[in-house]
């Protein structure tokens, strides 16, 4: 298995389990308060303790039990994009780009390591104590928007077919504006522009399963990818229906003019 593939199953797990970790249903009747549409995202940016009751209620409340449910799911998400990043990582550096590689693989443990530290007092906050996650939660995603950022240059795609080509381009643009919006939430204490940047960033991890996972299938363009999904056996059958092959019986020959006149 190529490092392009591992890089596709890794992210599509991890696409899975973020998408998994990121809302229930428990919340679509109590709308977030303040700016943030997250109930996850405002629960590790909250400013002060207080907030917790507006966020998932007060003791007893069902969003508490889900936001748990949540914080457990996102721990098995954390080592599914740390995985993501040091395998991102090892490709940067077999494509001469070494220095960066070896950034990316730091840079994301260090966001994984901190995420936990984060899920750790969600846990705590939900249970009644007086702390707040941000703490955790600001250097967290500053390192995640980093690095998002930083990789960039995996999806260079000089010599690739134009499909691919495109692909790679959207993943970079992804990933580019995910920096730009977190980034900028980050200095300006803007919130909102954390969670636009937390969205681009899914986007960017979509983009990249799909650059990853058509790497061998689009190598050489878009018409021979589908050649070679004709010879699938599925396929195969599909291709050569419907079958232009005539019966046995043929079709009624037409009179000649002799019998006519007869």
């Amino acid at each position: 298995m190529t490092i392009q593939s591992s890089c596709a199953w890794v992210s599509f797990i991890a696409i899975v389990l973020g998408a998994m970790a990121s809302n229930s249903s428990a919340f679509l009747s109590h709308p977030v308060p303040g700016d943030l549409t997250s109930p996850v995202l405002a629960i590790e940016l909250m400013h002060s303790p207080e907030d917790v009751n507006g966020i998932v209620g007060p003791p007893g409340d069902p969003r508490r039990a889900a936001m748990n449910h949540l914080t457990v799911i996102d721990l098995f998400f954390i080592p599914a994009y740390a995985v993501l990043f040091s395998l991102v990582g090892f490709l940067l550096i077999r494509q001469s780009h070494a220095r960066v590689g070896t950034i990316v693989i730091v840079l994301g443990i260090a966001g994984a390591s901190l995420d936990v530290l984060e899920d750790l007092d969600i846990f705590r906050a939900i249970q009644g104590a007086a702390i707040t996650p941000r703490y955790w939660s600001i250097p967290k995603w500053s390192i995640l928007f980093i690095v998002i950022a930083i990789l960039v240059p995996v999806y260079r795609t000089s010599g690739r077919s134009q499909l691919h080509r495109f692909i790679g381009y959207s993943a970079a643009i992804f990933s580019v504006s995910a920096a730009v919006l977190g980034l900028g939430g980050v200095l300006l204490r803007t919130d909102p522009l954390i969670e636009s940047g937390g969205k681009f960033m899914g986007l960017s991890l979509a983009a990249g399963f799909l650059f990853f996972a058509t790497h061998n299938w689009l190598s050489s363009g878009l018409v021979p990818a589908l050649d070679r999904l004709a010879t699938l056996p599925f396929f195969r059958v599909l291709a050569k229906w419907p079958n232009d092959e005539v019966g046995d019986e043929g079709p009624s020959a037409l009179p000649s003019a002799g019998q006519l006149d007869s």
